[in-house]
């Protein structure tokens, strides 16, 4: 009896308000929902953040690349095409904001602070160093055919809810197997 008395209970509260009768509606909803209510959502939140990763990469004859963003190709073509695999790539950038973010935060800076060098090895403990590593890695074997010794790696970061902007450039990245 109880099962079909709960079932019950449960599609009253699942009816339409409209179509249902609203006392019991009522009476279902303070049966179902201090169990069944979900106060998470499904999503994430939207980022606050608007990043740019700029990357200098150094090769061994002193030559470099100047400052690329090397994600740019990916951000046109998923403008142009948003339901293939360059969001991935692009997604990519907005996750090492958030986790350089976690870094300054843990640090003390704000954008635009200078980054200084005192805090170097705590960056190098941080969330972010190895994952903006592996980026810069990756993005230069992808880019280039020969091999790169080190890389500047500066974002440009904007928060979108309270206006706050600026360029911090990250230590030097220095790679010794990029071949």
């Amino acid at each position: 009896m109880f099962v079909v008395i709960h079932f019950a209970i449960i599609i009253a509260y699942a009816w339409p308000e409209s179509m249902s009768y609203q006392p019991l509606h009522r009476y279902a909803a303070s049966y179902v929902e201090p169990i069944f209510t979900q106060r998470w959502s499904m999503f994430a939140p939207c980022p606050t953040m608007n990043t740019v990763v700029e990357v200098n990469y150094k090769f061994s004859n002193t030559d470099s690349s100047g400052w690329i963003r090397p994600s740019e190709n990916a951000v046109n073509r998923h403008d142009k095409l948003p339901l293939l695999h360059y969001g991935e790539l692009v997604i990519a950038e907005a996750n090492l904001d958030y986790w350089l973010g976690l870094d300054l935060r843990d640090m003390g800076l704000k954008v635009p602070d200078p980054f200084p060098m005192s805090k170097a090895d705590q960056f190098l403990r941080g969330y972010s160093y190895y994952k903006i590593k592996n980026y810069v890695d990756g993005w230069g074997r992808r880019l280039y055919d020969k091999p790169f010794i080190a890389a500047e790696v500066r974002f440009y970061r904007k928060d979108v809810v309270t206006g706050d902007q600026g360029l911090i450039t990250l230590p030097i990245y220095y790679f010794d197997d990029a071949e």
